[in-house]
């Protein structure tokens, strides 16, 4: 019996949420600020606060893969 084996796809894919990850941080610190605070520029100060705390956070939890399609040929020979 033989076998070989050939890799005939590889892809590497980076998983890029850092956009979400401000967009989500600056609303959720935005609607925080805007319950505690009163003061326009205290929103905005929370609001860029919170997009920084969330593209680092999404940084952090990026899915990084490889995708490997492979040929496999086994071969029985009769004796």
């Amino acid at each position: 019996m033989t076998t070989q084996t050939q890799v005939v796809f590889c892809d590497y894919k980076r998983e890029n949420s850092k956009v979400i990850g401000g967009v989500l941080g600056a609303g959720i610190a935005l609607a925080i600020a805007t319950h505690n605070y009163s003061s326009g520029w205290g929103k905005v100060g929370w609001s860029a606060l919170g997009a920084a705390v969330g593209v680092s956070l999404a940084h952090l939890s990026e899915d990084e893969t490889w995708d490997l399609q492979v040929a496999v040929k086994i071969t029985l020979v009769a004796d």
